[in-house]
């Protein structure tokens, strides 16, 4: 599938998304419309959606839903929380705009549309950005000028695949942070990794105190050669390249994850892209 131009933001994909004023918003039956398949978000917090609908029985729907039309109805594109929050307080019909996307965009611009929201659960993302990169070929770096993200933060993102199961739900589910995850993806055991998150949960430790905690177990699962020079360098690497790297006995080793992934370590080594 051919790729297309490179842009940052909803307004990239959809021109003019954000000038309201100057498009047509009409009122539709809410029932009418049906939720976009390929909606990143597989998690809504219950609090904040109540929050929100409370907030819309009071002064109604602010900012109007982007949907496309179907053979029945309209599917959404944009403003799941708005729908379903209009739809728990009660209303009959929504704002929109209508615009016509291509079938290829309708991933895209969900994914898009929740990251400016910036509540769309790490993993979710994570999801969301690998599905993008296989089903419309994109490089890591395409996705990061896209969703104006840097590309370091779409490469750590994907690595949260490589933790275990279990900690991968703790993280979904909201009781590890973000940052926690990235701190135990530098430990290259996977049962000290579930020996610190139960340390995480049972003292609620910062991501601070995981840093150092993190730190101790790496010093130890490095060479005993390793220099203190050495030391730095390998961590000046690892934040760097967004990577697992090992320095010791003359040697550099660096972790990789599939093709992409050597592509990226490559462009950020010799300062150039190239395809393998």
């Amino acid at each position: 599938m051919s790729k297309r131009g490179l842009g940052k933001g909803l307004e990239a994909l959809i021109p003019g998304a954000g000038a309201f004023g100057a498009r047509t918003i009409q009122e539709i039956d809410i029932d009418s419309i049906k939720v976009n398949p390929f909606q990143p978000r597989t998690q809504i917090d219950e609090e904040g959606l109540e929050d929100l609908a409370n907030s819309i029985r009071v002064h109604g729907v602010l900012q109007p839903l982007l949907v496309r039309k179907m053979e029945e109805g309209f599917e959404l594109i944009a403003g799941e929380r708005r729908w379903r929050a209009a739809k728990r307080a009660g209303l009959s019909t929504v704002p929109v705009i209508v615009e016509e996307v291509e079938e290829e965009s309708r991933l895209e611009i969900a994914l898009v549309e929740n990251l400016q929201r910036e509540d769309l659960p790490p993993l979710d993302l994570a999801r969301g950005i690998k599905k993008l990169m296989e089903d419309f070929n994109l490089t890591q770096e395409e996705v990061a000028e896209r969703v104006g993200k840097k590309r370091s933060t779409i490469a750590n993102l994907l690595r949260l695949f490589d933790l275990p199961p279990s900690i991968q739900d703790l993280l979904q589910e909201g009781k590890i942070t973000l940052g926690h995850a990235k701190a135990l993806l530098s430990v290259e055991s996977q049962e000290k990794q579930e020996e610190l998150v139960e340390e995480i949960l049972a003292h609620s430790l910062s991501v601070r105190e995981v840093e150092k905690k993190v730190k101790k177990v790496t010093s130890q699962e490095e060479p005993s050669e390793c220099s203190a020079e050495e030391k730095n360098f390998q961590e000046l690497l690892t934040r760097y390249l967004s990577a697992r790297v090992k320095v010791g006995k003359g040697k550099i080793i660096i972790e990789y994850h599939g093709r992409e992934d050597v592509e990226r370590l490559y462009s950020l080594i010799v300062g150039k892209e190239e395809t393998f």
